[in-house]
């Protein structure tokens, strides 16, 4: 046994993790060698931020499937200025790489079009990109993986299927709680105090659209066309039969009730129901199975629950595929009605009473007969059709309660569908304007064909707004009684082709003559939090430089790391002639910090020898195969996961609105480091929100998705669409572009920047901050989630302080950081800049007052109990489940840094109702540390500790000896704040 010394050298995470381990838990050492510089004390001013009536540009994708970046095609001419055009490999020390990892990393197969172009990898539609299912010789009758590929068009989500050329549609559906299939363990606070449940529908499709088998076999598919609102792609014969090429096109708009579908020399055939499986022979009088369970896998059939049908609004007649004498009528006509049932969870848990009777109509450009198919249980087309195939979904009831099939109900519904389902989008633009002042404008248009052949005029377009993100801005939307669910709320029938909506750009955003606002907010620390605020400032100021010296080896922590040196740069700023010092010693920390990401180096980093051998070091890189920079790490350890997957384009806004930020504030100051580093930097702006068809390096607004007014943070084929866990970050990532076009004197920047955070603020506040009148799961039946050891607690998505990561298809309360409270609600908050007045919404903080201010008291009491007693034995020395830990010390300090960190946070969001109070609060927390720290570390003597050593790879086992173990509470970069940060929040909310 050995007894072991704490020291500055052995810091906690040199122990637990290895040499630069996990986030929150490295310390490099070293100094800084940078020498001062002369900073301006007086920046320039920045420029007014400006947009013209411009649009994204959208991009007709050539059939060729080698095309090049360069070969995009601008949709429109009015285009903005590229941020930069300069090829990034150039400007980065870092410069190009082959970039192994797909986006997400699933192994994927591009679909014709799509190869060497740069990808926006954060698109509502970016599962059609990719080949569906991965394997092509799956067998028909099998699903594989083909709904990983799904596309969420709101309101409906569809999946292709390439084996057979197939879209398959879900509608919308009422969304519930499933049950947990294990009991809940909440014994130990420090791990689990919050229920993790999601709210989800039940999964099951509604419709398939396809066609019989070409006779040239399988079809090829390719991309057309996509813009921010719609896609398109195509099936089609490259060896024409004897009425030429055929093919199928689906058009996919964000927004339409209706899914399109165009045919061309083929014979479309309809399946209704609950998916597919390996087709059945039957027996041609009964028509039912002769030999249940023994399909042939190479064919498929549906799996229909349809009860009755009806032809243009004629008789409705009842349907019966199986039994003596089974009803399967013919229907003739341009208008198809069906009633069907399929299983749904929302009803019942009990299996046996958990269906609903849905109605769904299609519809077709000329008559047309539809005979059924035995052997794959589907309408058919009785001929070759040459036209288009709209399909929608009306409504639905529990069966329990629904009227008989052959009853025409929801006729209201069902004529409004019947009026628009003439006028159909194809293609879209957004058009964006800022002139100054309080609002800018976003208008969505869209271009579109008829059924008919008539004129198109727009005014007979249908299609579905969100209440809650479109509605609220749009003034006299000419809506219409039609609504549909979805997991970002209800979405309400707007009729036409143009939407405009205006958006409240943040006071501190705008130009006006107060341009300090723009960076260092709108309130003033307070004459009598002077003292305390520079007090703090000092500490924090040395504790950040001695805590990682080079953060060079991992881009989330490190982004959040030089946001928080830039957010002291800034305070000490504020504080005038008294801070000055400070902010250049601030300065020249940040700069190199920064540099070694642009630079591709670190000379003056003494550990920079054992980062090479242990492949840590990181910088930004160009990747020539998905367009986007990316960072070094992932490629030297040949890991996707490092750097929180970044070579595979999850989370870019997060890790790239620190940088931005901290680039932008370092850029104001120092005019030569702004000057020489401009390009590099761009190429984190470029990578998120290029906004120019000229730069041809990276797709347009990668991230953005503009028909929800949030980015997305992951990338690649989901069955549950994209997701974003922390809506506050990603505000901040926009926050950063607005900066960094003030900083370069990029007017179009800044505002593009300010309208994206003005649609994010409304995101966040509508789905996220969850209050009585903005809760989007009004109709989710709570549940009781059992927990171990007794009792159980009440899952209600409509209680929830804010909800944790959203996926398209899905919501959950849990996110990445764990199953606490805290850290639920403290991503929806982080950081903490001028900015968060205006992202958190004053009526969300009123209404969980109590709730917030029990949440602070909780962690509190969390944090104290740390300090009462050995670690040995204790909750935060033990896991989750209970178990000893080998390093009871290390693991509670850890713990405390990380309750610390957090809390930061909930009290900052408590600001926000009482300041003053909160500001109390904080205080007397900070003045507590220093003897709560003796304490720990007194307790911690002669506990055990037992690691591998990360040179020898051997077992090092002892027990601490005096003066015991360092907490070093103040060296977490789990959350981008410090107690300065905090402080002069509260201050500067104090009235």
């Amino acid at each position: 046994m050995t007894s072991l010394k704490w020291s500055d050298k052995q810091r906690l995470g040199l122990l637990t993790m290895g040499l630069f381990g996990a986030a929150g838990l490295v310390a490099c050492g070293g100094s800084d060698s940078s020498s001062s510089s002369a900073y301006s004390d007086h920046p320039p001013a920045r420029v007014a931020p400006v947009l013209a009536d411009i649009s994204i540009p959208a991009t007709l994708v050539p059939s060729q499937s080698k095309a090049k970046a360069s070969s995009l095609l601008t949709a429109k001419a009015s285009d903005l200025p590229a941020i930069s055009t300069v090829d990034p490999a150039t400007v980065l020390g870092g410069g190009s790489v082959t970039n192994p990892f797909q986006p997400a990393n699933k192994n994927f197969t591009l679909v014709e079009g799509m190869s060497g172009r740069p990808l926006p990898t954060g698109k509502w539609y970016k599962s059609f990109f990719y080949q569906s299912p991965r394997n092509l010789d799956v067998p028909l009758g099998i699903q594989g993986d083909a709904r990983e590929q799904s596309v969420f068009a709101f309101p409906n989500q569809a999946w292709l299927d390439d084996r057979m050329g197939m879209v398959n549609v879900a509608f919308p559906r009422k969304r519930y709680i499933p049950k947990p299939g294990a009991l809940l363990d909440m014994s130990n606070p420090y791990y689990v105090d919050a229920a993790p449940y999601i709210m989800v529908p039940s999964p099951n499709p509604d419709l398939q659209l396809t066609y019989l088998p070409a006779s040239g076999g399988r079809l090829t598919r390719r991309i057309d066309h996509k813009d921010e609102l719609t896609v398109a792609t195509s099936w089609y014969g490259k060896t024409a039969n004897g009425a030429g090429l055929p093919s199928m096109q689906i058009i996919m708009a964000a927004g339409s009730p209706y899914i399109t579908a165009k045919y061309l020399n083929l014979r479309p055939q309809i399946g209704l129901g609950q998916g597919l499986r390996a087709q059945e022979a039957k027996d041609p009088v009964t028509r039912l199975p002769i030999d249940p369970g023994k399909g042939d896998p190479n064919k498929w059939e549906a799996i229909p629950e349809i009860h009755a049908v009806s032809a243009d609004n004629g008789e409705v007649k009842p349907f019966a595929e199986n039994g003596g004498a089974p009803t399967t009528p013919d229907l003739t006509g341009k208008k198809f009605r069906f009633v069907y049932r399929t299983s749904d969870n929302s009803v019942s848990s009990d299996p046996n009473l958990a269906f609903m009777q849905r109605v769904m109509v299609v519809y077709t450009s000329s008559p047309v007969t539809l005979t059924w198919d035995i052997p794959s249980r589907t309408y058919v087309f009785s001929q070759p059709f040459n036209g288009t195939v709209r399909t929608a979904f009306v409504n639905e009831e529990p069966i329990a309660s629904a009227p008989a099939p052959t009853v025409v109900s929801y006729a209201a519904e069902e004529a409004l569908l019947d009026k628009h389902s003439v006028e159909y989008p194809v293609t879209s633009s957004i058009n964006l304007q800022y002139a100054g002042g309080n609002d800018s404008t976003v208008r969505y248009g869209w271009s579109t064909e008829t059924l008919d052949g008539s004129t198109a005029s727009g005014n007979r377009l249908l299609m579905m707004a969100f209440d809650q993100l479109h509605l609220k801005s749009m003034a006299n939307a000419p809506t219409v009684a039609l609504k549909y669910r979805s997991n970002f709320g209800t979405m309400t029938g707007v009729i036409g082709n143009s939407w405009t909506q205006t958006l409240k750009i943040p006071e501190v955003l705008q130009h006006s003559s107060q341009a300090e606002q723009l960076w260092q907010g709108a309130g003033t620390i307070k004459p009598a939090d002077r003292a305390p605020v520079l007090a703090s400032l000092r500490a924090d100021a040395a504790s950040v430089k001695g805590y990682i010296a080079h953060c060079n080896y991992e881009s989330y922590l490190c982004g959040k790391y030089v946001g928080n040196i830039a957010r002291l740069v800034l305070i000490a700023a504020q504080l005038g002639d008294e801070g000055r010092d400070i902010r250049n010693e601030m300065l020249d920390f940040l700069k190199s910090t920064l540099n070694p990401w642009f630079d591709a180096k670190d000379d003056d980093d003494p550990e920079w020898s054992a980062k090479l051998t242990k492949k840590m070091q990181d910088y930004f890189r160009y990747d020539v195969t998905n367009g986007g920079t990316v960072t070094n790490r992932p490629f030297l350890q040949n890991d996707y996961e490092q750097d929180f997957y970044n070579a595979t384009y999850l989370d870019h806004m997060f890790h790239y609105g620190y940088f931005l930020y901290a680039s932008a504030v370092l850029g104001r100051y120092d005019t030569p480091w702004r000057d020489k580093y401009k390009e590099a930097v761009n190429t984190l702006a470029r990578d998120i929100a290029n906004y120019s068809s000229e730069d041809t390096y990276f797709p347009i607004t990668r991230t953005y998705d503009w028909f929800r007014m949030q980015n997305v943070a992951d990338a690649g084929p989901d069955a549950n669409g994209g997701n974003t866990e922390s809506s506050s970050e990603a505000i901040h990532a926009d926050y950063g572009l607005v900066l960094w076009g003030a900083a370069t004197g990029n007017p179009e920047m800044q505002a593009m920047g300010m309208i994206m955070a003005a649609g994010e603020i409304r995101s966040a506040q509508s789905m996220y901050q969850v209050t009585p009148t903005n809760s989007v799961f009004q109709d989710v039946t709570p549940i009781e989630i059992p927990l171990k050891g007794g009792g159980s607690v009440t899952a209600d998505p409509n209680k929830l302080i804010t909800v944790g990561i959203k996926r398209f298809n899905l919501t959950e309360t849990q996110v990445f950081f764990g199953q606490r409270e805290t850290y639920r609600v403290g991503i929806q908050i982080l950081p903490i800049s001028p900015l968060s007045s205006y992202i958190l919404s004053r009526e969300w903080a009123s209404h969980h007052a109590k709730a917030l201010l029990q949440l602070e008291a909780n962690d509190t009491a969390l944090f104290d109990k740390l300090f009462a007693g050995s670690p040995v034995g204790a909750q935060c020395g033990t896991t989750a489940t209970g178990a000893p830990s080998l390093m009871p010390a290390a693991d509670c300090a850890g713990q405390a840094r990380v309750l610390y960190s957090w809390r930061q946070i909930i009290n900052s969001a408590n600001g926000l109702n009482d300041p003053a109070a909160a500001f109390q609060r904080y205080t007397s927390y900070m003045a507590k540390l220093p003897q709560q720290t003796t304490s720990f570390m007194a307790n911690s003597v002669g506990t055990p500790f037992s690691y591998v050593d990360s040179n020898t790879k051997e077992v090092v086992s002892g027990t601490y000896a005096a003066p015991g173990v360092d907490p070093d509470i103040l060296k977490d970069a789990s959350t981008p704040s410090n107690n300065t940060n905090v402080l002069w929040w509260l201050s500067t909310l104090k009235q």
